[in-house]
């Protein structure tokens, strides 16, 4: 049914993520406090971060002068930091385009029956014109490029002993959106439409058509609508208010309804081949980092990371109320591989200001999508070669100004335009944030992210706190777009993200 299309797309976008141990390496905020002061890290991490953001800061951890004692240059306390470890979680999801709305307006005017009314060869309304132009338009446009929901997830263990850290991380994101309509969805027909306008009542006399162009009229009387009811069809769309170009909308569906089925046809509701696209794809990874400091003001570092990769696609029949194994076919459809990764910081400190550069998978890893066959309701098979999806190295700089232990203001800016699971969507992120240490017990966190590559989302703003109980860190953090999208009549942003960790450092 319409009315499970919006229900079913949501949840195979933030429910089908969380089983895939795959990643789409994105500019991801990679833990709370980055997340928290605006996705940056390049210049600023202080914790195990260091293997995602800047390996080059291992060089700086337990790094002191001749007597082991802190340098002048090091704002950060990093050379008493010899070990730590942490778990973290991250989780976020974008509504993209206009598809929360066109969504909303399909299950809406399903539940208003505009769509039974024409099969069952009732009486249309005024608002059955206008419920029948919006539903056709949305209909028509849910599947273009850039309509759309994506979640990610990304999390792990790290373990920091001096330059040296280990960690086994993953990085999930997957994507779903409507790849193709099949308008045989109502079971309609020229003559169950002319039935319906049979019985809707008719213009006042000395009516003329103020609507339909001519041409529109002409298409309708070849499709087999007779021209009292196109004088009705016209008369209801005016009255509710329905220009010519949002009739042509309505006019195209009936097209599609008459010509996929044939007068007197119809098509039972699991036989509707409409379907939603759901990919994901990346890896789960296991990095050895490295850093050294070439002397109080510079130091390099380097990561070395085992690579398994997996790409999962699935097309879900959006209007079979029997697929109950449309999750279970995004879980088990998938190709794996393994490889390696290479990824290469740098970093510089005075004594108030940081800069870092890293470069992430410079090896670009690539990835092999599943070939699936799928047998549908109506008997035919449905092979797809879902793409492969090669990691181009990403870049990105960033700049740090720490006047005291207890302030930091930084900034991160990607280099590199980095692809997203989803067609014809990137991101180059912008991020600015700074954290203030309450007497080195509770840091405040705030900040912004915006995406250069795209403007659909909007602003984002961020927010955290982390509490130091000696050792003992915990970090909270989230982030909202500033755009907003509607759902049932209720507004969201249209982009959430939170992040949870719990670490130890000495």
């Amino acid at each position: 049914m319409i009315r499970t299309l919006s229900p079913r797309l949501f949840a195979l976008a933030l429910v089908g993520c969380v089983p895939l141990t795959l990643s789409a390496l994105e500019s991801f905020a990679v833990g709370p406090r980055a997340l928290g002061m605006g996705g940056t890290g390049v210049a600023s991490v202080n914790d195990i971060h260091a293997q995602y953001y800047n390996p080059a800061a291992f060089g700086f951890f337990s790094y002191g002068d001749a007597d082991n004692q802190r340098v002048a240059v090091d704002n950060q306390d990093l050379w008493d930091k010899d070990w730590g470890f942490g778990f973290n979680a991250t989780v976020g999801a974008r509504i993209h385009g206009e598809f929360a709305e066109y969504a909303d307006t399909l299950k809406r005017i399903y539940d208003d029956n505009t769509i039974q009314r024409i099969e069952n060869s009732q009486a249309l309304t005024t608002k059955d014109a206008r419920n029948l132009a919006d539903f056709s338009h949305a209909l028509q446009n849910i599947s273009n490029p850039g309509e759309a929901i994506s979640a990610d997830l990304n999390g792990g263990f790290g373990l920091r002993i001096q330059h040296v850290g280990l960690g086994a991380r993953m990085y999930s994101q997957v994507s779903a959106r409507v790849k193709s309509v099949d308008y045989g969805l109502s079971g309609g027909s020229a003559t169950q439409v002319n039935n319906a306008l049979n019985n809707t009542v008719a213009p006042p006399a000395g009516y003329a058509n103020q609507v339909l162009s001519q041409a529109q009229q002409d298409s309708l009387a070849a499709l087999g609508i007779s021209a009292a009811n196109i004088a009705k069809l016209d008369y209801i769309s005016h009255q509710a208010g329905v220009t010519s170009g949002q009739a042509q909308d309505a006019i195209d569906l009936i097209n599609s309804i008459t010509t996929s089925i044939g007068v007197g046809g119809g098509s039972a509701i699991d036989n509707n081949t409409t379907f939603a696209r759901i990919y994901g794809v990346g890896i789960g990874e296991i990095p050895v980092s490295y850093g050294y400091a070439l002397n109080d003001n510079i130091s390099i570092g380097g990561n070395l990371k085992l690579m398994i990769g997996r790409v999962y696609g699935a097309d879900v029949l959006i209007f079979n109320s029997d697929n109950e194994d449309m999750l279970n076919d995004v879980r088990s459809q998938y190709e794996s591989s393994m490889t390696w990764g290479l990824d290469l910081g740098f970093m510089a400190r005075t004594t108030m200001f940081q800069g870092g550069l890293v470069a992430r998978n410079l090896n670009a890893p690539k990835f092999h999508g599943p070939t699936v066959s799928k047998i549908l309701a109506n008997g035919s098979v449905r092979t797809t070669t879902y793409d492969d999806y090669k990691i181009d190295p990403a870049v990105a700089i960033g700049g740090a100004f720490i006047p005291w232990e207890w302030l930091t203001i930084a900034a991160d800016l990607d280099l590199t335009t980095n692809k997203t699971t989803l067609d014809d969507y990137a991101t180059r992120n912008v991020g600015l944030g700074g954290e203030v240490n309450i007497f080195y017990v509770l840091a405040l966190r705030a900040g912004l992210i915006k995406n250069l590559a795209q403007d659909d989302i909007g602003l984002l703003y961020t927010a955290g706190l982390g509490l130091n109980l000696w050792a003992l860190r915990i970090d909270a953090a989230g982030a909202m777009a500033k755009n907003m999208t509607t759902f049932d009549g209720k507004e969201f942003p249209r982009e959430l993200r939170g992040s949870v960790q719990i670490s130890v450092d000495f």
